[in-house]
């Protein structure tokens, strides 16, 4: 037993070396990773894992806005870091402190970059995001052309990357992804007309990279592949990828119930027979979904135990009638094997009618991360 609160994400650096070398090997020699370690690395710790990956060889490194890079940085990542949903007015000065290399997702914003960096001496390495079907941020792709024009006058930006990004992707690529990658090779075949060519080009998320035998272009941004989870259905069987991500707690407290016995706040749950209920210190403030109330489970002792009456702040109940030998201290698993059983991220996602993206985000940090070596079975 631990001498504090025994809730943990446990992060198996086995099992992300993993992951990356079946990414390196499925794409070759010749296009570039860039790790998307946005949101705190998906909610496995961005510092830890970027300097796992930079020692494997990641190319670089994609967060969502500066103060990840900056975080990066003080972490002592080295490898260039993009800063994918753009940059604010005002943050040309700290990106060029902490070496990010900023996304004009605009016209506008990419003028008021350069007017920022000529007021400050300084100069930009940029890529310029392209609307090509996602439609959130990026230069509609019909304005792309003149757009990029127009910033290529900028003495203050270089154009390092032109960025798009993949809207829908299925196993079997789909029509969406055809017309996107058309829209986008169209633009570049028009500036490289024009005499801009940038060096680096990339659209491919991780659909992207496990629906195409081999993506286009020579950079990729893998995210949720990195940590041994799926876009979506049918992608499993592409690579053989490993779960980082390991969610656990002990249980704290045993009572003995019986028949007629409401559980938990408005007694959504009631025994039909007398009832061993274990307490596990965890709850909806640690990042366990309200939506597991009497849905979910977690593993004890190698089995099944389903989550009874409403998951609670700080704490959920477990109904253990069926497994022999409960105790307090057994350990408790709600991502993660233990034994011959399994509980994963999609099954926990689709209980949740969300994805497994979100399930690790909302682990927050009242959850310590505990960096290990497991080796690649995903059990402790």
């Amino acid at each position: 037993m631990y001498t504090h609160r025994p809730t943990f994400a446990w992060i198996n650096l086995d099992a992300l070396e993993h992951n990356f070398r079946v990414l390196r090997k499925r794409l070759g020699a010749d296009i570039g990773i860039m790790a998307v370690v946005k949101a705190d690395a998906y909610g496995h710790g961005a510092v830890p894992v970027a300097a796992n990956l930079e020692r494997l060889g990641a190319d670089s490194f994609g967060v969502a806005f500066a103060e990840e890079g900056m975080l990066l940085r003080e972490g002592g990542i080295s490898k260039p870091v993009l800063i994918l949903g753009g940059i604010y007015h005002g943050e040309a000065l700290k990106a060029h402190q902490y070496s990010l290399t900023p996304v004009i997702i605009s016209l506008e914003r990419g003028l008021d970059l350069a007017r920022e960096a000529r007021e400050l001496g300084l100069r930009f390495d940029v890529h310029v995001k392209v609307d090509t079907g996602m439609t959130r941020i990026g230069i509609p792709v019909g304005e792309a052309k003149d757009a990029i024009l127009r910033l290529a006058q900028e003495p203050e930006l270089r154009l390092e990357g032109l960025i798009s990004h993949f809207a829908t992707v299925s196993p079997d690529l789909g029509a969406d992804y055809w017309d996107q990658l058309a829209r986008f090779k169209r633009l570049l075949d028009d500036l490289k007309a024009e005499g801009i060519d940038p060096p680096i080009k990339h659209m491919a998320n991780t659909a992207g990279i496990l629906g195409a035998p081999k993506p286009p272009f020579n950079m990729v941004r893998p995210g949720i592949m990195l940590y041994g989870s799926y876009p979506g259905p049918g992608f499993e069987n592409v690579l053989d990828l490993r779960p980082v991500f390991r969610f656990t707690t002990e249980v704290f407290h045993l009572k003995t119930v019986p028949a007629g016995t409401p559980i938990s706040y408005g007694g959504t749950f009631v025994t039909a027979r007398e009832s061993i209920i274990a307490t596990l210190p965890v709850g909806y403030a640690d990042g366990l979904n309200r939506r597991l109330s009497n849905r979910g489970a977690a593993l004890v002792k190698g089995r099944r135990a389903p989550i009874v009456g409403a998951v609670c702040m700080d704490m959920c109940l477990l109904d253990v009638t069926d497994i022999p030998g409960v105790r307090v201290g057994d350990e408790a698993v709600f991502i993660g094997g233990q034994g011959a059983e399994r509980i994963t991220a999609e099954e926990v996602a689709e209980i949740c009618d969300t994805i497994s993206y979100e399930i690790f985000c909302n682990i927050n940090h009242r959850v310590s991360r505990v960096y290990v070596r497991h080796g690649l079975d995903g059990n402790r």
